[in-house]
């Protein structure tokens, strides 16, 4: 039976349901090795991947860092997400996040990387790609897990720059994040560290975004929250504003 599963899983001539029922027997009966060889081969396809053949292979894909290469190649060459149509995929890569023991360093690069590939969505004031705005849900449960551990990790330019896109999306109410728990706005000042930083790094943003079209130089403390900011200044804080 294995090999039979196998060829059907590994062949891009089927693209119905046939090869979908075969990738989830693969998923219950198939070794390892064997996945892995399917996964493989379907990133060697050509042209843009069937979201619904990646979402059953993200469901068994361990949460490791060897895994982590695999799903961001695969998960850049996903078929743009149809409105309206059923789509497990964002569910997935969710998933994929929760269950890996830590975060790696490479999947929020990558993760990052995705989702500031243009062309960009004007309503979310030019922060969150079009393509991969469905990104954000596993985005934001990755830095969310980051924070809670008190993960360095956070403390670098990928994840505050997705704190900054999440921040965003839901400062302009975002569809894809509505229904997240995460609470970046309360998470990120409990911290002082990674609220300063924070506020800096969003501070810099708008600098380069006011420079690249000769806008006034960002003098006011205020206006980078004016596309949703996560972080928040207090009594606690007072000796380091004067400083």
């Amino acid at each position: 039976l294995a090999p039979e599963v196998i060829r059907l899983a590994s062949d891009p001539a089927d693209a119905g349901y046939r090869r979908l029922t075969a990738m989830r027997a693969l998923n219950a009966i198939g070794t390892e090795a064997e996945i892995d060889a399917v996964r493989q081969a379907v990133l060697a396809e050509p042209g843009d991947l069937d979201r619904r053949l990646l979402s059953e292979l993200i469901s068994g894909l361990p949460g490791t860092p060897a895994s982590v290469s695999w799903l961001l190649a695969a998960i850049g060459r996903a078929a743009p997400k149809k409105k309206h149509a059923v789509d497990h995929l964002s569910h997935e890569l969710a998933a994929y996040v929760g269950r890996s023991p830590v975060i790696d360093p490479a999947l929020v690069v990558g993760l990052e990387a995705l989702l500031c590939t243009a062309p960009m969505l004007s309503n979310l004031s030019n922060q969150v790609s079009q393509r991969f705005e469905w990104v954000l849900v596993a985005a934001s449960r990755a830095v969310d897990r980051l924070i809670r551990e008190r993960d360095p990790i956070v403390l670098t330019p990928a994840a505050h720059s997705i704190i900054r896109r999440v921040s965003t999306a839901r400062s302009h109410q975002s569809d894809v994040v509505s229904g997240e728990k995460e609470t970046f706005a309360e998470m990120v000042p409990v911290w002082p560290e990674l609220n300063r930083a924070q506020f800096w790094h969003d501070v810099e943003q708008l600098r380069v975004r006011q420079a690249a079209k000769s806008g006034p130089r960002v003098i006011d403390w205020w206006r980078p929250a004016n596309y949703g900011a996560a972080w928040k200044f207090g009594a606690g804080d007072f000796d380091y504003t004067v400083e």
